[in-house]
C-alpha cells in the first residue's frame, strides 16, 4: 500500500501532527493535530496519493470471458505486456473484473492500459452477439 504505517509515522513527525492513522474500511487517513499542521499533512498525503495514482491504471473487463484473452496461451500476452513496457505489474483483479496496471511512471502505465484496452476492444468487436 502507498500509505504504509511507516509512511504515516514519517508524515506525523515531519508535519508536526499528533496522530495519523489509516482506516481501511472507510478508505481514508485520519489526521489529528494543530489546524495548520493538519492542512500541511493533508496536502502531503494528497501529493503522495496522486503520485502513486498516476502510475496505476485500471482497465475494466466486459466479463470473465475476457480473462483468457488478456492472459493468452501459456500466459504469453500478459508476459508480453509486463515486459513490453519496462516491467510493469499487470494483474487481473477478479473482484473488480479489471486489469490493474502499476508502472514506474505514468507514461508506462498509460501505454500499458492503452494496449490492454485495445485487446478488450478487439475481443468485444470480434465476439458474436450474445
Amino acid at each position: 500500500s502507498v500509505m504504509s504505517k511507516q509512511v504515516l509515522r514519517e508524515l506525523t513527525e515531519s508535519t508536526g501532527c499528533s496522530h495519523m492513522s489509516l482506516d481501511w474500511d472507510a478508505k481514508c487517513v485520519h489526521i489529528n493535530g494543530p489546524p495548520d499542521d493538519v492542512v500541511t499533512a493533508v496536502a502531503e498525503v494528497k501529493r503522495i496519493h496522486d503520485a502513486w495514482a498516476s502510475k496505476r491504471k485500471v482497465v475494466p473487463l466486459p466479463g470473465e470471458w475476457m480473462v483468457p484473452q488478456i492472459i493468452g496461451k501459456a500466459g504469453a500476452k500478459i508476459k508480453a505486456l509486463r515486459k513490453g513496457h519496462g516491467g510493469v505489474k499487470v494483474e487481473i483483479d477478479d473482484n473488480l473484473m479489471a486489469v490493474v496496471i502499476e508502472a514506474k511512471d505514468g507514461a508506462a502505465a498509460a501505454a500499458s492500459a492503452a494496449e490492454v484496452q485495445s485487446l478488450v476492444d478487439a475481443a468485444v468487436a470480434a465476439r458474436p452477439e450474445q
